[in-house]
């Protein structure tokens, strides 16, 4: 429980970090280096990755879902970010992203889309304590990652 809630709070700030507070927001690309901006969204997938992983647990067992309002709620923050950490510029070396995912923008975006979808239902059916809704929306979730992992994410340099 204090995972998901340290990863969703650290998955927040991850976002913050990619945008600016004011009447405009302007492009993480603006305030970032090329080099910080792949370093915030490996952080934030990888986040991500955790905070999914310790639903893992909770949608296998059956257990309540209503502790994860919080992380869930970082999910969406965190979902929505996304494609604003994949400015023009940032197809670096060891980034993982591969260069479709600016050739195809509207394709990443839509997938980016779907996946936060599928965070704002899991994050409606944990304030809701829906435990078959969280589920459902912890599969969509999984799907839309892969979905977009699939097309645009090289395999990780070791």
């Amino acid at each position: 429980m204090r995972i998901a809630i340290t990863v969703g709070a650290a998955a927040l700030l991850v976002a913050a970090a990619a945008s600016q507070t004011g009447a405009k927001p302007k492009p993480a690309a603006r305030l970032l280096s090329a080099e910080q901006v792949v370093a915030a969204r490996q952080a934030g997938m990888g986040l991500s990755a955790g905070v999914l992983g310790s639903y893992k647990g909770a949608v296998d067992a059956g257990g309540e879902v209503k502790p994860f309002a919080f992380s869930s709620r970082q999910l969406v923050k965190w979902a929505n970010a996304i494609p604003s950490l994949f400015p023009a510029g940032t197809a670096l070396p060891g980034s993982e992203a591969k260069p479709s995912i600016w050739a195809n923008r509207a394709d990443f975006d839509a997938k980016a889309a779907a996946f936060a979808a599928a965070a704002t239902r899991l994050n409606d059916a944990a304030k809701a304590g829906d435990k078959e809704a969280f589920a459902a929306a912890f599969r969509d979730a999984g799907g839309a990652c892969k979905g977009c992992h699939d097309l645009y994410r090289a395999e990780p340099a070791h």
